[in-house]
Parts: structure tokens; C-alpha cells; sequence
């Protein structure tokens, strides 16, 4: 017989690296570092991301730093420049930050004993210099989260920006997980009667899937689209891109000098964040005024007693 010749061991292929579509819950440094070249570096230095462009994909971002080996990014698995759309989500992260032992603290508690306003959002945090006991909600106590930092940042109602700034940081770092998860961040004055159900058919009639948006709230003068502060409402993308831009918009200290809801305006064009005006959205005093029977509004400002914000919320429910 004739004897067969052994068979040469075939050469063993390199490994092919796994793909990853990088996630802010589970590979939050490749996510950050692509949000950052999307939001910041493709507009300021260009020339580092040859054959991008502001409008390439999350995917696009990735899989060039996966080439460049930076960021700890993994190969995407949905690189090309025409990801998947997911459909417009409407849950909502609603948040106040309260004084303790203010006023405020007591419009938060009857609205709490109401289980309405942020109670009745998908997800809520109290945001407070100190634990603050609240009561119960479903059986469960309701106690604020603790942000120590912001007790030294506020200087007025009309210099805040330094305390606002204090308090996304804080929830960015301590509460990203349960705030991103959710479609929509919505920061809501204590003195503000608000119906999150009434806020998801405004987001259903302006939102687009995967946008970085927020909605401004009055336009007076005529043309001003601006942000008032009472109830900010703000894309999971927007914030995100606040995440890992807003050093950008304190290099300049003159933003101390400003009211939360003004700096974060500046700071969001800063950031390439669409501005959608949406001023049909809160009944202010200052701005776009409306009575509280209005069931078209989501929002009626400012109720900065007890009693008055009581009577707001029964003709708001009636």
C-alpha cells in the first residue's frame, strides 16, 4: 500500500476581535470617548477623524477609534452609517433639587401625599444638601438623594448656575444608570405643579428617535426661544452629550454669573443640541401665561405657598 504522506498542520488564524456596540451602562469609557468626538472633537479638531463628518453614526465614531486604538473601544458590531432607528420613547428621569426645611420642601411633600408630579414619573430622585425623610410612596419610604457639594454653590435665585451645574454632575456620576435609562431628563422646580402624563404627549408630538434635543419654553420677546427653568426637558442624547461637553462650557468663569437655565442654553448650542420650542408646554407668570384648568399645559409656574399651589393642582384636576 501506498504509504500517505502526513497532512501539514494548517497555520491558525489570528483571533477575530468580538464586536461591541459600546453602551453608557456597560462599557461607559468607549461610550463617553465616542459621545465626546461626536459632541466635541469632530467640531474642534477635524483633522483628527479623517473621513467623518458631524452626521456619521455612533457606529462610524467607534470603529474609527477601534482603528486608532483609543478609547478602550471595541469593534462595533453596527459600524455603517445607517444604524437601526429605534422608535421615540416617552419614559421619563424627573428631579427637583430642594432646600431643607424650605418651602419648598413642603410643596414636594403635598405632592408627594397627592402621588403626583415627578412621584408619577417612570423614575424620581429629591435632590438636597441633607437626607430629607418625605414620606411614603406605595409603601416605601421616599428620602432624598444627598449632593453635599451644592450646599456652598448658590448665591441667589438669579446666580444658581453654579448649583444646577453641581447637581447634574452629581446625578451624571452617582445616578447615571437609572437616569439613562430612561428617554427624557426633566428637571422640575418645587414650586412648579406638573403632570408628567400631560409632558409625554408634547414629547410624542416633537420628539425624533435618537435626536440630541431639549425643548425651550417661552418666546418672548417674539423670536427669543428661550429656556425657562421651571420645567427643562431635555433628550437622554442631550444629556449626554452635557456628560461629556460641559467642561467646555466653564472655561470661560463668566458662566457663574448666570441663571441655571440661561448657562445651560449657552452651554447646549455650545454642544450642537437642537432646540425645539415648544411654548405651549408650561402656564408661567413670567412667560406664556395660562390658567391651571388649561389641560393642554404640562406644567403651571410659579405657586410658591402651600396654598396656593393646593388651589393650582385641585383646578388642574378637576
Amino acid at each position: 500500500d501506498e504509504q500517505r504522506r502526513p497532512e501539514r498542520p494548517r497555520p491558525e488564524l489570528p483571533a477575530q476581535p468580538q464586536c461591541k456596540d459600546a453602551t453608557f451602562d456597560e462599557d461607559w469609557e468607549c461610550f463617553k470617548s465616542v459621545m465626546w468626538a461626536k459632541v466635541v472633537g469632530i467640531y474642534d479638531r477635524r483633522d483628527w477623524y479623517p473621513g467623518l463628518n458631524p452626521d456619521s453614526s455612533f457606529g462610524e465614531f467607534q470603529a474609527d477609534l477601534f482603528k486608532k486604538k483609543a478609547g478602550n473601544c471595541s469593534k462595533p458590531c453596527n459600524g455603517g452609517p445607517h444604524p437601526k432607528t429605534k422608535p421615540v420613547g416617552d419614559s421619563l428621569f424627573c428631579f427637583s433639587f430642594v432646600v431643607p426645611g424650605s418651602s419648598e420642601e413642603q410643596l414636594v411633600r403635598f405632592m408627594l401625599r397627592k402621588q403626583a408630579g415627578i412621584f408619577t414619573c417612570d423614575t424620581f430622585r429629591v435632590v438636597s444638601t441633607a437626607e430629607i425623610h418625605l414620606g411614603q410612596l406605595n409603601g416605601a419610604d421616599v428620602i432624598s438623594v444627598v449632593n453635599t457639594e451644592a450646599a456652598s454653590k448658590k448665591r441667589d435665585s438669579w446666580h444658581n448656575s453654579e448649583l444646577f451645574a453641581s447637581t447634574w454632575e452629581y446625578l451624571m456620576k452617582e445616578e447615571r444608570d437609572a437616569m439613562y435609562r430612561r428617554d427624557w431628563i426633566v428637571k422640575v422646580d418645587p414650586d412648579c405643579v406638573f403632570f408628567p402624563d400631560r409632558l409625554k404627549v408634547h414629547i410624542r408630538e416633537h420628539a425624533v428617535p435618537g435626536a440630541r434635543q431639549y425643548f425651550t419654553n417661552c418666546n418672548w420677546p417674539v423670536g427669543a426661544s428661550k429656556l425657562y427653568g421651571a420645567l427643562e426637558v431635555f433628550s437622554r442624547e442631550a444629556i449626554q452629550a452635557y456628560d461629556v461637553g460641559w467642561k467646555k462650557c466653564q472655561y470661560n468663569g463668566g458662566w457663574r454669573n448666570l441663571g441655571e437655565d440661561l448657562y445651560l442654553q449657552e452651554c447646549l448650542a455650545t454642544l450642537h443640541v437642537t432646540k425645539v420650542g415648544e411654548f405651549t408646554l408650561v402656564g408661567d407668570e413670567r412667560c406664556a401665561k395660562a390658567p391651571c384648568w388649561d389641560k393642554s399645559r404640562a406644567s403651571f409656574h410659579p405657586y410658591k405657598d402651600e396654598g396656593s399651589f393646593s388651589s393650582c393642582y385641585s383646578q388642574a384636576t378637576r
